[in-house]
Parts: C-alpha cells; sequence; structure tokens
C-alpha cells in the first residue's frame, strides 16, 4: 500500500527550513549578548531556555486539540508538539469514516506522531508489514517505526481494511433457492451484526462504542481476495457470504407447500411464523462461525419467499381456486340434501294432519264416505303430482349450478 500520497505543503512541509528559523531564533540572543559578557550570555540563554520549554508546555496543552487525559498523554503531546517545532515528528493520521488522511508528513527525527480516530472507528496499525496494535477512538501517540495505511483514489481517500467501524452493519443479498421438491424460489437474506462488544463497563469512561480489541484484530483478517479480479471482501461482506450457503441449505429442507402459498390468510400456513422459523434456524447457524471471526450477529433471516417463476404462482393460484370451488360446491350439495329433508318432513306431517282431519269427518258423517274416497284420491293425486315438479325443479336448479 502506497505511502507516499499527497503531503501537505507550506509550513508543515519545511521541515529543515522551520528547524534552522528555530535555532536561529534561539542563539541570536546569547550571540548578541556574548561579546558584552560571558555570563550574562549564559544567563539570557537559561532564561530563554526556560521560557522557549514552558511556552511549549502550554501551548501543546491549549492549543492541540487533542483529548489528553493522564500524564504521560501530556509529555507525549508536549514531546510531539516539540518535535513538530524543529522539523523532528513522525506522521500524524486523521481516522474518519473509515478512511485515513495523512496530516502531517513524515521529519527527520523521532518525536511522536498523533493519531486521531472518530468516536466510531477502530484502528489496527502496522509496524514493518506486521500488524502491530488496536487503537480506539481517542487520540494516540505513535511508537518508532509505527505507521497506519493509507490509500488514496482519484486524490480522495477511500476505505482500508485496517481501519473498522463499530456501528451495527447491514447488509441484504437477493437469494434463488431450490426446495426440498424441486422448485426454485426467491428471497433476500438480511444480516445485521457489529464487532464483538466488550462486556468491561469502564470502557463507557472513554468509548460509546466498545470493542474487544481481538475481535477488531480477527475482523481485520478476515478480509478474502478474489484472485482473477483482484478485489478484496472485507469482514462486513462475511456474515452475507456464509449466510447465502447456510440460507441455501435451509431451504432445501423445506417444500413450496411448507414455504409458499397464494394467499397469505389460507388456513394452516402463516408466512411471518415461517420467516421466524427460518431466521432462527440461520441465526444458530451463522453465531459461532462469525463469532471466531470477531463479529457478533444480531439477527440472519430472510425476506418474502416466492417462486422464481410466474407460472408456478398462477399454477399454485389455480390449484387453490379449485379447492375453494370443491369446498363451495360440497357446501351446495348439503344445502340442498338439508332442504329436500325438511320438505319431505314438511310433506309428511301435511299429509297425515289432512288424513286424520278427513278421518274424523267420516265418523261424524258415515254417510258421505263414498265421497271422502274420492276426496281421498283427488289429494293423493295433487301431492304425487307436486312431489314430481319438485324433483324436476331440484334436477334443473342442479344442472344450472354446475354449469
Amino acid at each position: 500500500m502506497k505511502r507516499n500520497d499527497g503531503q501537505p505543503n507550506g509550513l508543515l512541509a519545511a521541515n529543515t527550513k522551520r528547524f534552522f528559523v528555530l535555532v536561529a531564533l534561539l542563539a541570536l540572543p546569547p550571540l548578541l549578548a556574548l561579546p558584552q559578557s560571558p555570563l550574562l550570555a549564559s544567563l539570557v540563554l537559561i532564561i530563554e531556555v526556560t521560557l522557549w520549554g514552558a511556552a511549549t508546555v502550554v501551548a501543546s496543552q491549549m492549543l492541540l486539540p487533542l483529548p489528553l487525559h493522564t500524564l504521560g498523554e501530556r509529555l507525549d503531546a508536549w514531546w510531539a508538539f516539540t518535535g513538530w517545532l524543529f522539523g523532528a515528528q513522525r506522521e500524524s493520521y486523521l481516522v474518519s469514516d473509515v478512511t485515513v488522511r495523512r496530516t502531517v508528513p513524515r521529519g527527520g527525527g523521532s518525536a511522536p506522531g498523533v493519531i486521531l480516530v472518530d468516536g466510531h472507528s477502530t484502528l489496527v496499525t502496522k509496524r514493518g508489514h506486521h500488524h502491530f496494535r488496536v487503537l480506539g477512538p481517542g487520540a494516540h501517540f505513535t511508537q518508532p517505526f509505527e505507521y497506519v495505511p493509507v490509500a488514496r483514489r482519484g486524490g480522495e481517500p477511500v476505505k482500508v481494511r485496517e481501519v473498522v467501524d463499530l456501528r451495527r452493519q447491514i447488509r441484504s443479498q437477493p437469494v434463488r433457492a431450490q426446495t426440498k421438491d424441486g422448485m426454485y424460489v426467491k428471497t433476500t437474506l438480511v444480516a445485521q451484526f457489529q464487532i464483538d462488544r466488550d462486556p468491561d463497563p469502564k470502557l463507557d469512561e472513554h468509548y460509546y462504542y466498545r470493542f474487544h480489541e481481538r475481535a477488531v484484530h480477527q475482523a481485520v483478517l478476515s478480509e478474502r481476495v478474489d484472485t482473477q479480479s483482484e478485489q478484496s471482501f472485507d469482514w462486513t461482506t462475511l456474515p452475507i457470504s456464509l449466510g447465502m450457503d447456510a440460507l441455501l441449505q435451509i431451504i432445501s429442507t423445506y417444500t413450496l407447500d411448507e414455504l409458499y402459498a397464494p394467499r397469505e390468510d389460507d388456513p394452516g400456513f402463516s408466512p411471518p411464523k415461517m420467516r421466524a422459523r427460518l431466521a432462527e434456524e440461520l441465526t444458530a447457524v451463522l453465531r459461532e462461525p462469525l463469532q471466531a471471526r470477531g463479529i457478533q450477529l444480531l439477527f440472519a433471516g430472510c425476506g418474502k419467499i416466492s417462486p422464481d417463476e410466474a407460472r408456478v404462482t398462477v399454477q399454485r393460484i389455480e390449484h387453490w381456486r379449485a379447492l375453494h370451488q370443491r369446498e363451495i360446491a360440497i357446501e351446495g350439495a348439503q344445502v340442498d340434501s338439508e332442504l329436500l329433508k325438511r320438505m319431505q318432513e314438511a310433506r309428511g306431517t301435511a299429509q297425515r294432519n289432512m288424513i286424520l282431519q278427513i278421518l274424523d269427518g267420516m265418523r261424524a258423517s258415515p254417510e258421505l264416505n263414498a265421497k271422502a274416497l274420492v276426496s281421498l284420491r283427488m289429494v293423493g293425486a295433487l301431492e304425487e303430482m307436486y312431489a314430481k315438479a319438485a324433483e324436476a325443479g331440484q334436477e334443473r336448479d342442479s344442472s344450472l349450478r354446475s354449469e
């Protein structure tokens, strides 16, 4: 990775000029006082060095916008400021939004540089070709031979793998999978995750986001590179990469009928419950492998599942329609059967009542027996005609309903 990208110009880059100017300013008063008295020159030099030291101490604590919490950090700030004044500083960096900017170039000495990391990032520095240490949000001072990788594209800083975002990450990816019965379905894989958190509450004193240093290091080491396209994939692509294989395996254990229905109000099928079941299985499969790489999985699941081909949806709708038409036909036949039963019961009751009334009349007037028999014959004929007409009407209604 290149380290000689665009560096600041002007006073910050003129380390040698700044060094000679400051040395000349410090040496001028003693040299002017030396012809008058060597003792006076020595006294002027002592006073000047004392004032200079006090001024640099105050300036390093007041002018540098650094969050300094300990005495060691304040001494490092003074040493870094003094080294910069004399052009003896190491490189300084600003880490912001997972990118790195080199703010102060390397000078000619070994005074520490400054590394500023924003509140939601963490950084893995390098010494030589090896990772050196993990730095959280805040101000840090470089150690000998320590540096931060910097990448630029078109003059602008771009993301480097050594900078890890501590915020929650959400990634999604379309998925096409095959079911147990050989049908293809489509859905969307969704994963929410973050760098594994340190449970130590003391970190809250300085860090808004907790983190495990080992987890950050493992996440940086999980980068993969495609040898053909030379494209790199950092730790944020790992949950989706592992989740794709796991989701394909899980879906292959279910049939299409278990995963999908044309209408979500079908009895016995609940899409939210099915998606929750798939999410539970997927999260259980992914949590342990991701944690070994420093990633804490918060959620993994899939979106709405539907057949990959439209014709399958049409076939499923036709099948659903046929089932409902069959249920309607069965319910209609049950209604017709109940209606016929009640009509027969009503007819039987009417016949019985009519016969009883006729018999009562015959007992009261024996001379009318002949006329009563004729009446009974006429009533029987009328009832037979009515029954045949009712049966014909029912057959006609059934044929029209079937059409």
